[in-house]
């Protein structure tokens, strides 16, 4: 499993379109994404602040794009990158997702 944060409004239009392009793709050239514990990292990443947020159960095996592991930030931390879009039906499962509740630690 993976996980994926992105904002109530790119989820909605995801699950209509049936797949997922972030905004800033074309620039980064992957979806950066997270194993369970690295949520909060994820969340710093994308700047993702004030706006109502989703957190994405990903099945890896699901998944119509290539993950690859790496640690792009050189920090010691493998992180999974989706080179390509998240089809929806490889989310498996959503709940919202909520700063206050997952702060960055200092």
């Amino acid at each position: 499993m993976i996980l994926y944060v992105l904002t109530e409004e790119e989820w909605e239009f995801a699950q209509e379109e049936e797949e997922y392009w972030p905004e800033d793709f074309d620039d980064r050239g992957y979806i950066p994404c997270a194993n369970p514990g690295q949520t909060e990292h994820l969340v710093n990443e994308l700047n993702l602040t004030d706006e109502p947020l989703v957190l994405l159960t990903i099945d890896p095996d699901k998944l119509e794009s290539v993950i690859i592991y790496e640690d792009v930030h050189e920090c010691g931390t493998m992180s999974p990158h989706i080179y390509g879009y998240i089809n929806i039906d490889a989310v498996t499962g959503t709940e919202h997702y909520e700063l206050s509740r997952h702060p960055m630690p200092s």
